[in-house]
């Protein structure tokens, strides 16, 4: 019995014997050099150009590009509101009135006046001179605004437009100097141009701004 228990054992012993391998350091060395090759024969992915920043915009929109429209080489503003149940004579009227009105207001020159009138077709015609104040005080900065309002009316809308202005500053000139896109603002369209095109386009706007509103009031 116990020269089976030997011979049993002995035989486990060399079955283990016969399974285990032992380390081999150059094997692990050559499998990572293989590994290193494999990964460099791989070709890694090109990194993402970085997308350019958008310029930053230093002008409010109000008075961006765009903001003055340019037809024919010139500014025109125009807008045309609606004042249903007015028939067309009834918007006349009331446009005649509130331009009688707001060529004696303050700021207007004694010029300013109603050119042009014609009651059958309902056009009205003004030219009209304001001053545009870009600094008050006891070097108070200004230019006289020169411009040509042309009204047509129609049963239940009225359309206004702006158009023919120059400027009265040192000389007189045309307003496109400093109202055009291509004059006022920078490459980019972000900021004005140094050369007081900022002042010129920003309270030229402003002073149409007005006036439009002024009309869309007198029109209810």
């Amino acid at each position: 019995m116990k020269r089976i228990f030997l011979i049993s054992a002995l035989f486990v012993s060399l079955s283990v014997s016969a399974q285990y391998t032992p380390f081999n350091p150059d094997a692990v060395t050559s499998a990572t050099q293989q590994a290193s090759a494999k990964d460099a024969q791989t070709p890694k992915a090109k990194p993402k150009k970085a997308k350019p920043a958008k310029p930053v915009m230093m002008i409010k929109e109000k008075y961006a590009a765009g903001s003055c429209p340019e037809v024919d080489g010139k500014v025109v503003w125009s807008k045309t509101f609606s004042c249903s149940p007015l028939t067309a004579q009834q918007v006349y009227d009331k446009m005649i009135a509130f331009l009688q009105d707001y060529c004696k207001q303050e700021g207007k020159d004694p010029v300013s006046k109603i050119a042009i009138v014609n009651r059958e077709k309902h056009e009205i015609g003004a030219r009209i001179s304001e001053y545009v104040t870009f600094r008050e005080g006891l070097l108070r900065d200004r230019a006289l605004l020169n411009y040509t309002l042309r009204v047509n009316c129609f049963d239940g809308k009225c359309e206004v437009i702006m158009n023919n202005m120059s400027y009265t500053y040192d000389s007189k000139f045309p307003a496109e100097e400093m109202l055009l896109d291509k004059n006022a603002l920078n490459k980019t369209q972000t900021k004005f141009n140094k050369g007081g095109y900022e002042k010129f386009r920003t309270k030229t706007i402003d002073t149409k701004d007005a006036l439009m509103a002024q009309i869309e009031t007198a029109l209810k």
